[in-house]
């Protein structure tokens, strides 16, 4: 490790490139799953898809942007991390005017979009909240009242933190939810082993949490055995990676990466809880009629996982629902940018431009159709499978499935499983690409809402970044100015 501003060796590295044993052993090297012998096998598997005519008039996305910052000159590990999400309901049928020649129109932007930034501020190392001593306890209340306080609606609609209580039923609380003490714990999972041997007394299953006891306004609750106060928010398990000695910076991306999938159910929630002033049929309408794009898979990794199943499962009831009134079901899908899968298919499309003769690359590229990534598709030309489950069997809610637009471009989509993961048809169903009913509506939402800004940009997905993205300079020296400024 080097000292405080200490300057590295600009020659160090030549003793690595001139070291025998590192060469001999980078020589043994390959990279894993490189499509290229197979090109012509994958594209067998490509299928065609017509774009059909979708009602939505309105598109919801959201984004999130963090970074931390050191807030004192005398203490610079002390640190605090800053959060912002964006919120925006894009209005499609005034969409055409917004970009001309791969241009954002500011003044015609303005006009289609309904934005909206919520934002965050955490301790993350070295400091806490006046009222709590220490790190955990200071994130653990700062999370719970940007849940309480954060909605996407009005005043009167559901908050976040009313959000995560509808969406857990009785089955989560009293399967996974455990005190934040390691001691109890071990109580909790020794409770849970004699109700599952049915060797448990009644006084006995009182130990277990209920919903019902959090059904209060701070969502909060008495631990059985310690009797610690405990909020709902604890069942996310953020707790976990907060680290007294070596702070919390690895708290920022989870949270992320929960709140972006909860602000759509929040949504959700919002409309129907509207339903008695409107009427039910009006909500579900208005709710047909509004597609939702996440920045990424429908997938939370991680310590909050678990909540992954939940919002599956509310999100299928809210489709049954719109299906009970004859509506069609939600178009609701992520889009991935990066990572494996989109590695991957760029590779793919190098590969098929190598094979391909002068002049011949364009009538060769997949247009109009799509590739499902099924288990064995993945696990043979992407990764190496790891355990024996399927693959995000803990994690994701949706299928990847790669998406051609008519003049070949991928998208790298991610979209809700049709059925639960407890059904006994999921398996059957959720690697079959005509379960995904709502995937030719989707196509034509990709294709009418693509834009040249960036590579594989949706404009949702662009304008939600806008909002939410800090930059490194100004935004995050500006940032620690703020911070220290305040901050004693």
């Amino acid at each position: 490790m080097p000292f405080v501003h200490e300057t590295s060796n600009k020659l160090a590295h030549n003793r690595i490139l001139a070291n025998p044993k590192i060469k001999e052993s980078l020589s043994k090297y390959k990279v894993k799953c490189d499509p290229g012998e197979f090109t012509e096998k994958i594209q067998e598997k490509f299928i065609d898809i017509t774009p059909l005519r979708y009602s939505c008039s309105s598109v919801f996305s959201i984004d999130s942007g963090f970074d931390f910052v050191p807030v004192n000159e005398r203490f610079p590990s002390a640190e605090v991390g800053f959060m912002q999400f964006s919120l925006n309901l894009v209005k499609l049928a005034e969409r055409s005017k917004v970009v001309v020649n791969g241009i954002v129109n500011p003044i015609e932007y303005n006009k289609i979009t309904n934005a909206h930034t919520h934002s965050l501020d955490l301790p993350i190392f070295n400091t806490s909240i006046d009222g709590h001593s220490n790190l955990t306890d200071s994130i653990r209340f700062k999370i719970n009242d940007y849940f309480k306080s954060s909605r996407t609606y009005n005043n009167e609609s559901p908050s976040l933190l009313d959000t995560l209580y509808l969406l857990l039923s009785e089955d989560d609380i009293a399967r996974n939810f455990n005190c934040i003490e390691d001691p109890c714990k071990k109580q909790f999972a020794a409770v849970r082993e004699k109700s599952k041997n049915n060797t448990m007394e009644w006084k006995e299953s009182k130990k277990l949490l209920k919903k019902e006891d959090f059904n209060n306004a701070n969502k909060t609750a008495k631990c059985p055995f310690c009797k610690r106060e405990l909020l709902l928010i604890d069942y996310l398990r953020l707790h976990e990676t907060i680290d007294e000695e070596f702070g919390a910076r690895g708290i920022l991306s989870r949270l992320a990466r929960v709140v972006e999938q909860l602000y759509p159910i929040n949504l959700i929630m919002s409309i129907l809880s509207q339903k008695n002033r409107l009427g039910k049929d009006h909500c579900l309408k208005t709710l047909s009629q509004i597609a939702f794009i996440l920045d990424g898979p429908l997938a939370i990794f991680g310590e909050p996982a678990k909540v992954s199943r939940s919002i599956h499962r509310y999100l299928l009831s809210v489709n049954e629902m719109l299906m009970d009134y004859s509506l069609e079901p939600l178009v609701f899908f992520g889009l991935t940018k990066s990572g494996l899968v989109v590695d991957h298919v760029n590779l793919l499309l190098e590969h098929i431009k190598k094979k391909s003769l002068v002049g011949s690359y364009e009538k060769r590229l997949p247009k109009s159709k799509i590739l499902l990534i099924d288990d064995e598709y993945r696990f043979k030309y992407i990764q190496p499978k790891m355990g024996s489950g399927s693959f995000g069997a803990e994690t994701y809610y949706g299928q990847d499935i790669v998406y051609f637009d008519p003049n070949g471009k991928p998208y790298v989509i991610n979209v809700m499983y049709p059925v639960d993961k407890s059904s006994k048809y999921f398996r059957k169903m959720f690697f079959s690409h005509v379960s995904y009913k709502n995937l030719g509506k989707i196509a034509a939402l990709i294709n009418e809402l693509e834009v040249d800004i960036y590579e594989n940009a949706l404009l949702p997905i662009v304008l939600a970044h806008k909002y939410a993205s800090i930059s490194l300079k100004p935004g995050v020296s500006s940032l620690e100015d703020f911070a220290k400024s305040i901050i004693s």
